[in-house]
């Protein structure tokens, strides 16, 4: 009875989540199509104004991977991670132990990316032809890029972040990563990456002040 008593709020943690990574994702992916459509108007080309248009499917489709997919694997997970690794010990201990974590959490990361490209090119085609072919060569390339991101947001999660902000602090790295595995998808990942290295460039340019 006791089991039975928690179940109900076990379900709704993870129930929460769903609803949680779905959201998150989904604001990635409006927020990537945003800018795409907004750099097509700027283009100034007629054919580009054309053929750009929101995809409401495509949203759900990267949405729908954070409700069944993303969720439930981050919820069965961690605890499992964190009775492995427990961040416990001295500050170096502690920093080995933090970094172990992050390493062995993104030991997982190939899996995740190959269950990401196959439930939405799934639903993009309709059909299991092409899924096989796209996971064997899209996973590589993602996984990089899912490297290179995860690495250092979660080594500031566990080591730097408070508990208190904790929470913000993984739902707004979520979003971008959600804009980043949209813009993966539909190809436009190298444009992303050059706009917002173009962004930081401008920004850390000194301001020039009139004489």
């Amino acid at each position: 009875s006791r089991l039975c008593s928690k179940s109900p709020v076990r379900w709704g943690v993870l129930f929460t989540k769903m609803l949680t990574s779905m959201t998150l994702l989904g604001i990635g992916d409006v927020l990537e199509q945003c800018r795409t459509m907004k750099e097509s108007y700027a283009s100034g080309s007629a054919a580009a104004k054309f053929s750009t248009h929101f995809d409401v499917l495509r949203t759900m489709r990267q949405g729908t991977f954070g409700f069944f997919i993303a969720a439930p694997m981050c919820h069965f997970w961690y605890p499992v991670l964190e009775r492995l690794i427990p961040l416990t010990g001295g500050n170096l201990e502690m920093f080995f132990r933090v970094f172990s974590r992050v390493i062995v959490d993104q030991g997982i990361s190939p899996f995740n990316l190959a269950m990401f490209v196959g439930w939405t090119t799934f639903w993009e085609e309709g059909s299991m032809a092409n899924v096989w072919t796209k996971i064997v060569h899209a996973v590589p390339e993602l996984l990089t890029t899912c490297l290179l991101y995860w690495i250092p947001v979660h080594m500031l999660t566990f080591s730097v972040v408070p508990d208190n902000l904790r929470v913000l602090y993984v739902g707004v790295m979520a979003i971008l990563w959600g804009i980043i595995l949209s813009a993966f998808k539909s190809g436009q990942l190298e444009a992303l990456l050059s706009s917002l290295s173009s962004a930081l460039f401008l920004s850390s340019q000194p301001t020039s002040r009139p004489v």
